[in-house]
């Protein structure tokens, strides 16, 4: 199957598109090398991922800030459980990193509220403490990932 963009009068006047410079990771993944402004690599309009970070601790908060934005993510950070909440009832979020063990409410009881309110949302759940027994009780809770602290980017 051809993955070519149509050969339409707008996409030739638009220009070539040039295919986004990668490098290979330690594990043989391809990962895509950020382009600098102003050169866009599709004639698409852009739409970076947006993601809720929901932490308590200053520093793994800005780290995972940090990793997000540099990988060209739209990231938008709260310090609490509760505040992760009001925030994912209002907006639209392409992936929720979490830790567990914050105020007003934990990780899992996000990961409650998210699977009762019918929200169907990729999480990372970044914890010290894995609540092993209360994912396996129930196993719709399940994260997609759940990233043991501590832990950093080399």
């Amino acid at each position: 199957m051809n993955d070519s963009p149509p050969c339409t009068e707008e996409a030739l006047s638009a220009g070539p598109v040039r295919q986004p410079e990668t490098n290979e990771t330690a594990w043989g993944h391809r990962q895509i090398v950020p382009e600098r402004e102003g050169t866009p690599i599709s004639n698409e309009p852009e739409a970076r991922p947006r993601v809720l970070v929901a932490e308590d601790d200053i520093f793994f908060r800005q780290l995972n800030m940090d990793v997000l934005i540099h990988s060209g993510c739209t990231v938008e950070a709260v310090e609490d459980g509760a505040a992760a909440w009001e925030a994912l009832k209002v907006a639209h979020y392409d992936l929720l990193v979490t830790d567990n063990s914050m105020p007003y409410l934990s990780g899992v009881d996000l990961l409650r509220k998210l699977h009762a309110a019918h929200i169907n949302l990729p999480v990372i759940m970044a914890t010290g403490a894995i609540p092993s027994e209360e994912l396996n009780r129930l196993p719709a809770l399940h994260p997609a990932v759940i990233l043991q602290k501590p832990y950093a980017v080399t």
